[in-house]
């Protein structure tokens, strides 16, 4: 069996594409080969959804037939990851970058300023990590809509030619939940975005290198709206 893997940034989306694969009827788990705890086994899995896969490869784990590196704008990203604090206490991070590596009791003690720079710093990791292993690159929100949803099928070894538009509606129902993070009070991001001028090169370098730029009022609001969100964005 071919089997294929999704991966990028924690809290770009791994966990929506899992669920909306499965869905679909497609035996795709999340983080349930590639575990912060370790390597499982594959079982019957066609596929495995995790941000923690990038590690795993890096320090010699095999690849799969098939790597999608799946990445969303920084800007919603970085602040996710902000507000979440993923990789505290994260074994296979803890290998992987060392440096990175925090228990979750010293994330929270960090100031605002020195979460934010680490947050950053993840990203960058993770990102280079991702392209360095994947095959292609795709944009999570651009998941969202049909003709790349069926392509993104294909992609994964799983022709979407015998998928309606109803078939394929996991990727859309499920899409309006990928802005919908848990909100941490102590770490709140308004708008739930960093605004791009906050972030530092290092990310905008590799964010444009990938397709993203810095979204306008207008697109962002355009977002919120499709979302079901229209207060998300200020004017």
């Amino acid at each position: 069996m071919k089997r294929f893997l999704v991966t990028g940034v924690g809290r770009s989306g791994t966990m929506y594409i899992a669920r909306a694969l499965r869905a679909i009827g497609l035996r795709c788990g999340h983080e349930d080969v590639y575990s912060g705890l370790g390597m499982n086994a594959w079982s019957d899995w066609a596929g495995d959804s995790s941000w923690m896969a990038v590690m795993h490869i890096a320090l010699g784990v095999p690849r799969p037939d098939h790597v999608v590196h799946v990445t969303r704008h920084p800007s919603r990203n970085i602040a996710s990851w902000y507000r979440v604090g993923f990789g505290s206490d994260n074994v296979v991070l803890k290998q992987w970058k060392p440096e990175l590596w925090h228990t979750r009791e010293s994330l929270e003690n960090m100031s605002p300023d020195e979460r934010f720079e680490w947050c950053c710093d993840i990203y960058c990791a993770l990102i280079d990590g991702a392209q360095d292993i994947s095959d292609s690159t795709w944009h999570v929100e651009d998941l969202q809509e049909w003709e790349h949803a069926t392509r993104f099928m294909k992609d994964i070894g799983h022709s979407a030619c015998s998928h309606s538009n109803e078939n394929l509606s996991p990727f859309w129902t499920l899409g309006t939940q990928i802005h919908h993070d848990e909100m941490n009070p102590q770490w709140s991001v308004p708008g739930g975005m960093f605004p791009w001028r906050m972030l530092p090169s290092s990310v905008t370098i590799r964010a444009a290198a990938l397709g993203y730029e810095e979204e306008s009022t207008r697109t962002m609001n355009m977002i919120a709206r499709r979302i079901g969100r229209q207060n998300d964005i200020t004017t």
